[in-house]
């Protein structure tokens, strides 16, 4: 922390999820405003067309005006407020701002300027001037920015019809995250400041604060982050009042402990903070019944941005600032800054404030949703009442030692960038709460999945085993075909529906392979080669599996290698840890979702379209497979004679995952993956088993001409296998 005889004040983005800017010169030191009067809604407050803007050429210390917001219930009060001046070129996207200070009993009983009371409208006589969006920190809370309502009216504009809410699967993202400049911003000279009054420093936006306010500084500049923001305020002096883009609460219900902590991570890329809010609903349900009575929206009321409903909530409180039709504007600052969004919107109610030396702050929760939030951008959020936005529904049910432990749903927005964060997160917590412990066990997991432009269902069941944290594990793969859908390179498609079934016990069901005897003869061309394979359960007595490896006609002679190991050695199981809500890397892509593309890594035929990449999910290897298999160089696919290398693959290597084996998953059975003409064929076998396999053993076969020799016997008498 930087050391300074000034008090540092911190600006703060009044919404529950973004707050904006961190003032490091000295605080707002202005006379208490003891003449401020007090005022009524104005007549636009009721309305729901547009009202008229007051004119910022006209703003002037001294002006009286009034504001609107909700401390409790859902019917928004008056209070009286200040203006102080006009800051020029301060907003985040280089708009201006107005300085003013708010008082009355409204304002008394929240403790000032409270997170939650962004987008509070503000007026001046019967013009809007626009929306209250940032207070200091750590200052007088007394004391807030104005955006102002131009600027709120160019966000609104781009919600132009009830048409668009209805969401394409795939809305792109025009989230940025801008990298701080390698040197601190140079003062210019007033002169030239005062010719052509848009001046910047080094591209961010900086102007003047308006005379005889008497506030401590003259001048402010917008810096990209806290550390940026620290130097930038040493070489710039205390006259320049430096912000930077600071982090507001998350309200999140439903969520505790590491699921919490995994959603945190998710989001971490995004300018916001997660904290325990109120309520909770059944997917598609409101937390509490919305009053008859109630007329939303209205300017003054407090809204609700919902990102997860149901067992599980994920809101931002704010308040409209006003109303054209069916389409409102509010916050005056970002959310998320996404731009085009499609997220849950609807009223809220409030409990009371909280008061805070740092920033005082609503509490409440949001009612039954009523619309869709539409845009994301730097001077407001905007959205429309009517249709609601696509989402995925969630339903998990958790069962262990055969008794039915917990059920939870919830409906997620259906945004590519969070869906894998938020759904992880759920998924985790639902297991958890079922659960009520960390720690070994197995888990049969039955995902069922409904996708958009896909005729059937999704169904896929496997086996998983974990040695420290069963639950983490047993939502893997459903948190992977989340992931998988959201990011596929093929069409815009969406989850409509994800069912996960969980039965868990707290044995720990694997096997590792200790051996596997191979023909010690000549093995030919057509033969079916038996490998006796010896598994060592967890704490259990050692058993025999026996493999049937049918060899191809053509097959030329020469070594062949074979591997024997289980269908959970690639990582997607318990001896490769995966962490479903791991965050993001720099390419957007979850890193503990498993990569599916590892799956053609030396030349398998990778899919070619969305059905094609979720065939491949389904049909892969469960864990539980008992694998022998060997590749066939492309030159020894057909007829081809001549020396041959082993195309046996190490574990490193291996590709992650196939389907092209899977059948019915209750016999053993062989079958030849296609070649692009670089790796050529791969043979293999597989056998399911009651455990999750673990190992890898390479054997060597010596391939003969048949005619060289008779057919050997194989080691292993025929047997059936336990």
């Amino acid at each position: 922390m930087m050391k300074s005889r000034r008090q540092i004040g911190i600006v703060v983005g009044l919404g529950f999820f973004l707050g904006w800017g961190t003032q490091f010169a000295d605080p707002l030191q202005a006379e208490p405003a003891t003449s401020i009067a007090s005022s009524t809604p104005v007549s636009q407050a009721a309305s729901q067309q547009p009202p008229e803007f007051f004119d910022l050429q006209q703003i002037r210390p001294g002006l009286k005006g009034s504001g609107l917001t909700v401390i409790e219930g859902t019917q928004p009060e008056p209070f009286p407020v200040d203006i102080i001046g006009l800051v020029k070129k301060a907003g985040p996207g280089g708009s201006d701002l107005v300085l003013v200070r708010v008082g009355g009993a409204v304002v008394d009983k929240a403790g000032g300027i409270a997170a939650g009371m962004s987008g509070s409208p503000i007026y001046i006589g019967n013009q809007l001037l626009g929306a209250l969006g940032y207070g200091f920190e750590l200052a007088d809370h007394s004391l807030g920015l104005v955006t102002p309502a131009p600027e709120m009216a160019k966000v609104l504009a781009q919600v132009t019809s009830a048409a668009a809410a209805t969401r394409a699967p795939s809305t792109p993202s025009t989230a940025t995250e801008p990298a701080p400049p390698s040197a601190p911003p140079k003062e210019p000279a007033k002169k030239e400041a005062q010719k052509d009054g848009s001046d910047t420093v080094g591209g961010t936006p900086q102007g003047s604060l308006a005379e005889a306010t008497g506030v401590g500084f003259d001048r402010v500049a917008i810096a990209p982050a806290l550390e940026v923001g620290r130097r930038w305020q040493q070489e710039l002096g205390e006259k320049v009042g430096v912000f930077v883009p600071v982090s507001v609460p998350v309200m999140v219900t439903g969520l505790s402990g590491r699921a919490m902590e995994r959603l945190r991570q998710g989001l971490a890329r995004y300018p916001v903070q997660l904290a325990v809010g109120l309520g909770g609903s059944a997917a598609g349900e409101s937390t509490s019944a919305t009053p008859p009575d109630l007329k939303w929206p209205a300017p003054g009321q407090a809204f609700a941005v919902q990102l997860v409903r149901g067992d599980v909530d994920v809101s931002a409180l704010g308040t409209i600032t006003w109303v054209d039709g069916d389409r409102f504007v509010g916050f005056g600052h970002p959310f998320l800054n996404k731009g085009a969004v499609h997220f849950f919107v609807g009223p809220a109610a409030m409990v009371g404030s909280v008061p805070s030396v740092s920033m005082p702050f609503k509490v409440g929760y949001p009612l039954a949703a009523q619309g869709t939030l539409l845009q994301d951008r730097s001077a407001a959020v905007a959205g429309q009442v009517g249709q609601l936005p696509s989402t995925v529904q969630v339903d998990v049910r958790v069962q262990e030692d055969g008794q039915p432990r917990a059920h939870t749903q919830a409906e997620i927005v259906w945004d590519e960038e969070l869906v894998g964060s938020l759904g992880s997160s759920v998924l985790l917590q639902a297991v958890d709460r079922a659960l009520d412990r960390v720690g070994q066990g197995s888990a049969t997991v039955t995902v069922t999945a409904n996708v958009e432009g896909i005729d059937s269902p999704l169904s896929r069941v496997n086996l998983f085993s974990s040695p420290v944290d069963i639950a983490a594990e047993a939502v893997s793969e459903a948190a992977e075909l989340m992931d998988l859908v959201a990011s596929n390179p093929f069409t815009a498609a969406r989850l409509t529906r994800l069912s996960v079934k969980v039965d868990v016990v707290s044995r720990r069901n694997e096997a590792e392979i200790l051996r596997v005897k191979a023909p010690s003869g000549p093995v030919h061309p057509g033969d079916k080669v038996q490998l006796e394979v010896t598994l060592l359960p967890y704490r259990g007595e050692q058993q025999t599996r026996i493999l049937v490896l049918q060899l191809p006609q053509d097959l030329p002679e020469g070594p062949l290698t074979v591997s024997v190991r289980g269908g959970d050695t690639y990582g997607t199981g318990s001896a490769g840890t995966t962490d479903p809500g791991a965050p993001p890397d720099k390419s957007g892509k979850s890193s503990g979702s498993a990569d599916m593309y590892a799956a053609w890594l030396g030349g398998e035929k990778p899919p070619a379209s969305l059905a094609d990449l979720l065939n491949e999910f389904v049909t892969r290897e469960h864990n539980n497979d008992l694998i022998a298999e060997y590749w066939v160089s492309p030159q020894e696919t057909g007829a081809s004679t001549g020396s041959r290398e082993a195309m046996s693959l190490p574990p490193a290597s291996a590709p992650e995952s196939s389907g092209r084996l899977a059948k019915d998953g209750q016999k053993a059975s062989t079958e030849s993956a296609p070649t692009d003409g670089r790796r050529g064929q791969v043979v293999q076998t597989k056998l399911p088993t009651p455990y999750v396999v673990n190992g890898w053993i390479d054997v060597d076969l010596d391939v003969v001409a048949a005619d060289k020799g008779a057919v050997s016997e194989p080691v292993n008498p025929p047997a059936s296998n336990p």
